[in-house]
């Protein structure tokens, strides 16, 4: 008897072009500091072993102050520029505690090579040293509210502040004014430097301050580098800024070569069949391939040739061909293919959902060092703050306890009920209110009690 017909498209991967790879790592110190303040002493962190720390306690007389400070750190050696390479600087600022900056380059940081002289040990009463006469590399300089910003290269100069924009023999390589801004302080800056290797054996400089870029090509001058393991940024503001917070400090490596995928053969069907009828227990189609010995394959099936479902386990073939039985016929979808799991992308790992920690406080109102009272010493909120979001807009709905409270976390007040201090106990008497608006967005609540009436400072009449 012959065999049923049946259509069926066949699919392999072939190798192809692959785009170029980029490596992330969080640079998380040790920093060290120093400082050219008119107080000596050494700009303070609040962590040293962390990518989001806050630099320099105010006020300047404190002697902890980041007034004309530094800090820097040093990281694992890049591999040298090649045509297509790049390295990029990304980082979160904050200038807290601040008065009011007008010099053209308030902000300096790059990327350098220690040229075999480092510093590690903070340099009280100064921000410079003989030992970074050996760096060289590039930065950036920009003054938000000046309206200025400048990319500057330094080769063997001599210089022993490596940021310095007049010791030693620092190059200006753009420059742009921008339109001047407010004061710094309360906003965040994401910040950015790139340097790509291009054509011509010269190099790209790109920096950004929250969305406005300045680039330019140049060559390398002579000391140049190539390749970089440490970070420098300076607070240089003519009116004194004593205080910063940093996060997410992060280099990111590009490879501009894409990696030559092994060699293999083609993937050939060799055999399709859709076995006895009826099917017995245990029988079904079987499909066959070539094969590299040692290797795993995985046969799939799809009906719109987007979805793509798995077929049974993998397939370690352990000759020249290798097969699979897949059926029963009457469940194949429309199209095959195979894969080669050891050069084939992996499947996309299903997101992890967002975990919020949602932190409100009763009464407290906005008295920490992240919210700019330089006056209070609350290192660890602070470095909570740096390293998420801060909000600063936030305004009272309601002019009481509980109705406030329930339009924070709800919506805007609607009825007398919402406006009533007894908010939560009338409208949700014994529900979960947060619980429930997050598990609506599929974030499952984590550590929150079973209500936030329960917490309620108009239910309980306790603080928090």
């Amino acid at each position: 008897m012959k065999s049923p017909s049946f259509a069926l498209s066949f699919f392999w991967l072939s190798a192809s072009a692959l785009a170029a790879q980029t490596a992330e790592s969080p640079l998380a110190g040790p920093w060290f500091t120093g400082s050219a303040s008119a107080t000596p002493g050494t700009p303070s962190l609040s962590d040293r072993n962390a990518d989001s720390f806050v630099f320099g306690t105010a006020p300047e007389s404190s002697g902890s102050s980041a007034r004309r400070g530094m800090v820097w750190g040093y990281f694992p050696e890049t591999a040298a520029l090649e045509e297509g390479d790049a390295v990029e600087l990304r980082f979160r600022l904050r200038w807290i505690g601040a008065d009011s900056e007008s010099g053209s380059d308030a902000l300096r940081f790059g990327i350098f090579h220690d040229g075999g002289s480092r510093v590690e040990e903070d340099i009280p009463g100064d921000n410079s040293d003989a030992a970074f006469e050996a760096t060289t590399g590039y930065f950036a300089t920009w003054g938000p509210q000046s309206g200025a910003a400048k990319l500057w290269m330094r080769g063997n100069t001599g210089g022993d502040n490596p940021l310095s924009t007049s010791r030693g023999t620092p190059t200006q390589v753009a420059g742009t004014s921008l339109t001047p801004g407010a004061g710094p302080q309360g906003i965040d800056y994401d910040v950015t430097l790139k340097v790509e290797a291009i054509a011509g054996g010269q190099v790209e400089l790109t920096s950004s301050l929250n969305g406005t870029a300045l680039h330019t090509t140049v060559a390398p001058a002579a000391g140049a580098p190539l390749s970089f393991n440490a970070f420098f940024l300076l607070n240089t503001p003519s009116n004194g800024i004593d205080s910063l917070a940093l996060s997410d400090l992060t280099l990111a490596f590009t490879d501009g070569d894409p990696p030559v995928p092994p060699e293999e053969l083609p993937f050939v069907i060799t055999a399709f069949d859709l076995g006895p009828q009826p099917e017995p227990v245990g029988g079904g189609p079987v499909l066959r391939w070539n094969a590299v010995p040692g290797r795993a394959y995985a046969v799939e099936g799809s009906g719109d040739l987007d979805d793509w479902q798995r077929l049974g386990p993998p397939v370690l073939a352990d000759a020249a061909e290798a097969g699979a039985r897949i059926g029963p016929a009457s469940a194949l979808p429309p199209f095959l293919r195979v894969r080669d799991l050891q050069n084939a992308p992996p499947d996309p790992a299903a997101p992890e959902p967002p975990n919020v920690l949602f932190i409100a406080v009763d009464d407290l109102r906005p008295e920490i060092g992240a919210y700019g009272a330089g006056y209070m010493h609350t290192p660890n909120i602070d470095r909570l703050a740096a390293a998420g979001r801060l909000f600063t807009r936030h305004y009272v709905q309601c002019p009481t306890c509980g109705a406030s409270r329930y339009a924070l976390m709800t919506r805007r007040p609607t009825t007398s009920a919402s406006t009533s201090n007894e908010a939560f106990a009338q409208l949700f008497p014994g529900a979960g209110t947060p619980q429930a608006e997050l598990a609506a967005g599929g974030v499952p609540p984590r550590g929150l009690q079973n209500s936030v009436a329960r917490q309620a400072h108009a239910l309980s009449r306790r603080p928090l």
